[in-house]
């Protein structure tokens, strides 16, 4: 087997040769915004533009299940009919979760409780209504064809995923010029990155079925089969972390929007901008272990054990140089309008550290029992969170929503999932060679 420096060195090599053109498209897409519309409206266009983040349960963690299913798909026949299986329920099963959020987004709109929700400021009021439910149509129209990304990374080919990924930001920057040339109302200018969202989704699906060789028409039809998967067990734990850990990283721009000032969200929203792409590097590098932990199981200690050392030091050492460059970067891409202050730069790199740290356990953990563990701690860390967030964001201001998240990560996630995941290698006899 590969050793898993070289693997990890691997998928992050290529989020990092593909992270320069994301970073590019990234930056320009703030820079127009920055410059057409002042800094206070790119705040909210950013918050609504993100809001797709907030409603992860669309997946309704079926991503999880697919992967799994991928990773084994050549070992067998029966495998690889029930890999086939399992895309097509999750096919089938995310189109309807698409039209529940089509339904559920036009509905908010009609009670005109939007502005309520984000804490939007009185001038974006009067388009809420209608413009959130166009920003989050591509999104919902991506939701099934995002399969395709979870086949190609239990296949082991999460490298293309992340060079198709590139696509996303570009489209997204395109959108925008395009978009402030015609002169649309603001917050219809969030719909950018879900449109990103939407062509890497289609994308990564075509390919994920030529990799395959399957046809769409064997993912959309019902097939009859002597066992069917169960994907719920796997599914229902993956969705409460889907729905928490991201609900409570995302949500700190909306208690800055309730409890702080305006120019803070706008601090926040430029550097978690920047934060974002140096977390996918680590994200990135640990999702090309899911398919081997799911493979080799308790077997796993000699990959965990230099994973975690090499994500750790990975994270450390993208944090300094976060730290370093978010606040030139800043204050160049907003021609001086606007930078990021020294403590918000090192709260965003020590959670970078900790959810460094976090994903090696985060990708051995991956059986139904392992993922119920992963979701009770979620779910605790999002309680804990939010209550840090409110409390800090008072008396830290853009800062404290930042190291809420390191404190809570650090305590509910972090520790516990490494103790769980010691206690469940220790039952392995077989050890996976590196």
């Amino acid at each position: 087997m590969a050793s898993i420096v070289r693997t990890l060195g691997k998928s992050a090599f290529a989020r990092a040769l593909s992270l320069p053109f994301t970073a590019a498209a990234t930056v320009t897409t703030t820079y127009l915004l920055v410059k057409e519309i002042g800094v206070e409206p790119y705040a909210y266009v950013i918050l609504v533009g993100a809001l797709f983040q907030l409603i992860p349960f669309a997946d309704l963690g079926m991503g999880a299940v697919v992967v799994n299913a991928s990773s084994k798909r050549l070992e067998s026949r029966e495998l690889s009919s029930t890999a086939l299986a399992t895309a097509g329920i999750a096919f089938r099963t995310l189109s309807f979760s698409a039209l529940v959020i089509v339904a559920l987004t036009v509905l908010i709109g009609l009670s005109g409780a939007w502005p309520l929700l984000l804490g939007l400021p009185d001038e974006l009021v009067g388009s809420a209504h209608w413009a959130i439910a166009v920003v989050l149509l591509p999104f919902a129209i991506s939701i099934p064809f995002g399969i395709g990304q979870r086949i190609l990374i239990g296949e082991g080919r999460n490298q293309v995923v992340s060079f198709i990924g590139i696509a996303g930001p570009i489209t997204a920057t395109v959108t925008t010029y395009v978009l402030l040339k015609v002169g649309v109302d603001p917050l219809v200018l969030s719909i950018a990155t879900p449109m990103g969202i939407l062509i890497v989704s289609v994308a990564c699906f075509m390919l994920a079925l030529r990799t395959s060789g399957w046809r769409f028409r064997d993912i959309i039809v019902v097939r009859r089969l002597r066992r069917k998967p169960k994907l719920w067990n796997s599914a229902l734990p993956m969705m409460v972390i889907s729905i928490t850990v991201p609900l409570a990283m995302q949500s700190d721009r909306l208690v800055l929007s309730h409890f702080s000032a305006s120019w803070e969200l706008s601090e926040y929203s430029i550097a978690a901008q920047m934060y974002v792409p140096c977390f996918s590097i680590i994200s990135m590098a640990a999702v090309a272990l899911w398919p081997i932990f799911s493979r080799s199981g308790s077997a796993s200690l000699p990959l965990w054990s230099k994973a975690l050392t090499s994500l750790g030091l990975g994270g450390v050492f993208l944090a300094a140089l976060f730290v370093l460059l978010v606040g030139p970067a800043a204050h160049l891409i907003t021609e001086e309008k606007l930078t990021v202050q020294l403590d918000l730069a090192v709260a965003f790199g020590a959670l970078l550290v900790v959810m460094a740290c976090h994903q090696a356990s985060a990708v051995l953990l991956t059986s139904p029992r392992h993922l119920m563990f992963q979701a009770v701690c979620a779910t605790i860390m999002l309680l804990v969170n939010v209550g840090l967030s409110i409390f800090l964001s008072s008396v830290l201001g853009a800062s404290g929503v930042v190291w809420a998240s390191v404190i809570a990560v650090s305590a509910t996630q972090l520790i516990p999932c490494i103790i769980k995941a010691q206690q469940f290698m220790r039952v392995g006899d077989e050890l996976v060679s590196v």
